[in-house]
């Protein structure tokens, strides 16, 4: 799932580098999850509510993706 070599649209890294680019072309600095969501699929086309939690989840992790107060989504700088 990590590094998905058959099938690299579903590689947790190619996902996570569209999401952030999904933060970077946006003129907003922090987004609600289904909004994100919603410009991922429209930059990207579509993909699968799990494995876009799971690139969002491993963002997260390594410090990429925070959630601010109002429990919105940000790109770390």
């Amino acid at each position: 799932m990590i590094n998905n070599l058959q099938y690299p649209e579903k590689s947790l890294y190619v996902i996570g580098a569209k999401i952030i680019d999904v933060f970077k072309s946006n003129i907003y600095a922090s987004k609600n999850i289904i909004s994100l969501h919603d410009d991922y699929e429209s930059l990207h086309g579509n993909i699968s509510y799990p494995y876009f939690i799971y690139a969002l989840d491993w963002l997260f992790i390594i410090g990429l993706v925070n959630l601010n107060k109002k429990g919105e989504l940000t790109l770390c700088s």
